[in-house]
């Protein structure tokens, strides 16, 4: 059950505000852009299609929704575009479902800035924010950019381990360290747990070792949702 709550802002929104709230499907919007720049480098939003997305996705009944993640094109938008897009969908959601926002980067200052900016347009939502990528960064470094982003922008944060992408991959260990952090309340856990193995014994070890009321373990592929409930997951 989500809770409804009204943004700093005043508009009519339901958020993400605990470990609890993180069941069921949220699924990650892609970016629609119009063809209306020759050299293709500077396309606005298209927010006709992305109403009639949202609306459809609301009708079929899915449980939150999450813009500008990486599969909406996070790393090649501009931050202007960034922000925009995230308010745009929570005021045309309207409080019907959840709104979590992505804001992750390799660079813990602009993902701090990026929340920030967020928070200032559209309230407190929680934000998904995306493993170090390319820095490569070790274990230590992962700690301290996710414990920054906690302590300086106070949002409720969902961690997104997927190393396929980054190069980076959030251990076990690290994970449960993080569950601990005040505001850290889930993980995005895109890693392929089905057949036994490294990934399948490490994301039982964090299911296992952490409190599903204070931090819940979604999967970022659909295909394993089963699985992962069977393992004791969230979504």
């Amino acid at each position: 059950m989500f809770h409804g709550s009204m943004a700093q802002t005043g508009r009519c929104m339901k958020t993400v505000s605990k470990a609890s709230d993180l069941k069921g499907v949220f699924t990650a919007l892609f970016t629609p852009l119009v063809d209306d720049d020759r050299t293709r480098l500077r396309n606005s939003i298209d927010h006709a299609k992305a109403s009639q997305m949202i609306d459809d996705l609301i009708a079929c009944g899915v449980t939150g929704l999450v813009p500008v993640g990486t599969t909406g094109q996070s790393p090649t938008l501009s931050h202007r575009q960034h922000v925009e897009f995230i308010t745009f969908v929570v005021d045309y959601v309207s409080g019907r479902v959840p709104v979590v926002a992505g804001a992750g980067s390799n660079c813990t200052r602009e993902s701090v800035e990026m929340i920030e900016s967020i928070q200032r347009s559209c309230g407190e939502l929680a934000c998904l924010c995306v493993t170090g990528y390319y820095n490569n960064p070790p274990q230590e470094g992962l700690v301290r950019h996710y414990e920054a982003l906690a302590r300086e922008t106070g949002a409720k944060l969902i961690l997104y381990n997927i190393p396929s992408r980054t190069a980076s991959y959030l251990e076990p260990e690290t994970l449960i360290h993080l569950a601990g952090v005040p505001n850290i309340i889930g993980l995005k856990q895109a890693v392929n747990f089905r057949e036994a193995g490294r990934y399948r014994d490490d994301t039982l070890r964090v299911i296992e070792g952490t409190d599903p009321d204070e931090f819940a373990v979604l999967t970022g592929e659909d295909d394993l949702l089963l699985t992962l409930l069977e393992m004791g997951g969230a979504g």
